[in-house]
């Protein structure tokens, strides 16, 4: 398996991972936030809980049996809810 994006990139992601977000509590946009819930720490998806708590209009949706790569383990599960949302 080949990363899309540097590995830089990738590593930039966990190493500024508890560093906050500023304004985001000003956001007023509808937005659902999405994990799964097979994760090892450090993972993205413990990243997810306090973004969705942060949001005025944010909601989080977690999967049961998905992990890291949840849009890939079920496509047609993730397809239909982004669809549902966007409808």
């Amino acid at each position: 398996m080949t990363l899309a994006c540097s590995p830089e990139s990738e590593a930039a992601t966990f190493n500024n991972a508890n560093t906050g977000v500023r304004h985001l509590e000003e956001l007023t946009l509808r937005a659902t936030l999405a994990c799964g819930l097979v994760a090892e720490n450090p993972s993205p998806a413990s990243f997810t809980p306090p973004l969705a708590d942060a949001l005025v209009n944010g909601e989080l949706r977690s999967y049961d049996g998905l992990g890291h790569f949840g849009p890939l383990q079920d496509p047609d599960r993730i397809a239909a809810d982004v669809t549902e949302f966007l409808t």
